[in-house]
């Protein structure tokens, strides 16, 4: 018979936009190996009704589905579904690459991320004509954060005194 302590949540920062910035929440998750699966999945899910009403949004097409995720020497190869790529324009469209790459990056395993989709690598994105034919990072979106970003604590995460903001 096995007792002890009840494994702790995990918790995961999914990245979201307002007001046509790059914003991130904090999610909690059961303890799972799969880190990253469960942070893309809760991405695609969308801001819950709550994160609505503060102003939370998505570019990520509603509809999208992760068809698989490999992590390997440091790059995440990420396998989404083609309502990827659907409608909008160039401001759209690198707001939902960039949700996908902060997502991801939050694990020190991934510091870069190839897209593809239906299974088939990416190297132009929509019509906008975006060239994604190399892995991109975190520095290949700074321009959609707000002049001020705060990870740490994370959008609606319990903080005691004293606080350290990051």
């Amino acid at each position: 018979e096995q007792t002890g302590t009840v494994p702790a949540k995990l918790s995961l920062q999914v990245w979201f936009t307002r007001d046509d910035g790059l914003v991130s929440v904090q999610r909690t998750h059961d303890p799972t190996p799969l880190v990253a699966t469960s942070a893309i999945t809760s991405l695609l899910e969308g801001p819950t009704a709550s994160e609505r009403v503060l102003g939370f949004t998505s570019a990520v097409p509603t509809g999208t589905k992760l068809l698989g995720i490999a992590i390997h020497n440091g790059v995440a190869t990420v396998d989404l579904t083609s309502e990827f790529q659907s409608g909008a324009g160039s401001r759209s469209m690198q707001m939902r690459l960039a949700q996908v790459v902060y997502t991801l990056t939050q694990f020190p395993t991934v510091q870069r991320v190839r897209f593809r989709l239906d299974g088939s690598p990416v190297n132009v994105f929509s019509s906008e004509g975006i060239v994604l034919d190399h892995p991109v990072g975190r520095s290949d979106y700074v321009d959609l954060l707000p002049a001020i970003t705060v990870e740490k604590p994370a959008n609606g995460e319990q903080v005691t005194s004293p606080v350290t903001a990051r």
